[in-house]
């Protein structure tokens, strides 16, 4: 038994009346840093704790062990030599009353606490941040709900009531797709979002309507890593944009109204060009051809509302206008530009559009044009390269003309570039460099 007592993995100490340790064993003996039970015996009790817990001992616990005879899990720490903390423990103390020739003594035995008063900060600071996210849901504007795999809720917070249109005084039977029927195509959007959630790993998110309300919609699968074999748990948030939506509806109105006017006061402004320039119908068509360049320039920018607008929307067109048998083949990275910049090289591109129809590679069966650019994001430089194949020969001209000055003014003042256009016997090309202003998206 002395030996069991001597290795049990709890720490034994046994004090007289007076607080000598009249024995220890070796568990309390390794733990305080000693190499054995010798250096104990003889000791104050007060040498094994700490100072704050040793004023604990002989204030509280000492007087409660005389007068009921018996402490329980008590809260306590020891001075445990060559270590920078104190080592926590649980003690239970018993006072044993003299009987016969056997003088009276006090029993205490250690548990170490190191493992519990962890768990128990983890477990403190579990629930405050539970308590803490509880609190955000409770007041959060958008309606949280937690629901099973079949679409019953669970909990809810405030926010969700008036979007279910349900009172505080309990839980719906009702699944949470029956008592919010989204305008959504095909199956109960509740189960369509579960599945996707199964099939992808990932949170379903969209947007539906309900009775002229607009709501986005997120769906996201419930981990528990604490009970793994739990039956899934979904939750719902529900966003009501309908303010949102009906904002952009108004912008849209606006800029579509806005957008008419502009076309008109083009329109007026082709007609007096044609009024005004009847002598001189090369120089007249070509104005209105610009004008009109400039105005499909505008509707790709009012389409953007005046945004940053990808440089591929400006080949679109040139591509359209190639013949069967002709081809435009254009490649590079997605670009926006600012709409300064975008007008500019829309201006550019539909001077050698024009061009090439009139004298170039789409002047011709076969003909071909070569649109590629490239992007230095580090930089902010766009390179351009247009290249004309399959043409007439080319010579150049004897002068340089308005488009040619335009491309080389325009392009140069915008990008704050270089422009350049070489006839090339084989087919015109034009190499232009320049800064984009606008911050590129991901």
């Amino acid at each position: 038994m002395a030996s069991i007592a001597h290795r049990a993995p709890c720490g034994l100490l046994v004090t007289d009346l007076q607080g000598q340790v009249v024995y220890a064993n070796e568990t309390l003996a390794n733990w305080l840093g000693n190499e054995g039970t010798a250096d104990l015996i003889g000791q104050d009790i007060a040498a094994i704790f700490s100072k704050a817990s040793h004023l604990y001992y002989e204030t509280q616990i000492s007087p409660m062990l005389r007068l009921q005879g018996a402490a329980q899990e008590i809260a306590l720490s020891l001075q445990a030599k060559g270590q920078a903390a104190d080592l926590p423990v649980l003690m239970n103390a018993a006072h044993i009353a003299p009987e016969g020739d056997q003088p009276g003594r006090l029993d205490h035995a250690f548990f170490q606490a190191t493992d519990r008063l962890r768990f128990e900060r983890q477990l403190r600071q579990s629930r405050a941040e539970a308590e803490e996210l509880a609190a955000i849901v409770r007041s959060a504007s958008v309606g949280i709900l937690r629901c099973d795999a079949d679409g019953r809720i669970k909990r809810m917070n405030a926010a969700a009531l008036p979007i279910l249109g349900v009172g505080p005084e309990g839980l719906p039977s009702e699944t949470v797709s029956t008592m919010l029927r989204l305008e959504t195509e095909g199956e109960d959007w509740y189960q369509a979002a579960v599945k996707e959630i199964a099939e992808t790993g990932r949170a379903s998110k969209f947007e539906a309507s309900l009775d002229g309300a607009h709501y986005n919609i997120s769906v996201t699968r419930i981990e528990n890593p604490a009970e793994p074999f739990a039956a899934p748990e979904y939750s719902v948030i529900v966003r009501d944009i309908t303010e949102r939506v009906m904002a952009t509806r108004r912008v849209e109105l606006l800029v579509g109204e806005l957008n008419h006017r502009i076309k008109n006061v083009f329109t007026i402004i082709i007609g007096l060009v044609r009024r005004t320039l009847r002598g001189a119908p090369e120089d007249r068509d070509k104005l209105i051809q610009r004008l009109r360049n400039l105005a499909a320039s505008h509707d790709m920018l009012t389409a953007s509302y005046w945004g940053s607008a990808d440089i591929r929307r400006l080949v679109e067109p040139i591509q359209a206008q190639a013949a069967e048998g002709q081809e435009v083949v254009a490649e590079g990275p997605e670009v926006l530009l600012a709409p300064t910049q975008f007008k500019a090289l829309s201006m550019a591109l539909h001077e050698l559009s024009t061009n090439a129809r009139k004298y170039g590679s789409l002047s011709v069966d076969g003909g071909k044009i070569e649109i590629r650019w490239s992007f230095e994001a580090s930089l902010e430089r766009l390179t351009l390269i247009w290249r004309e194949i399959g043409g007439p020969p080319v010579r150049p001209p004897e002068k340089s003309g308005f488009g040619t000055l335009m491309i080389d003014q325009v392009l140069s003042a915008e990008f704050n570039g270089t422009a350049e256009i070489s006839y090339n016997q084989k087919g015109l090309e034009f190499h232009f460099s320049g800064t984009v202003t606008t911050p590129q998206s991901a």
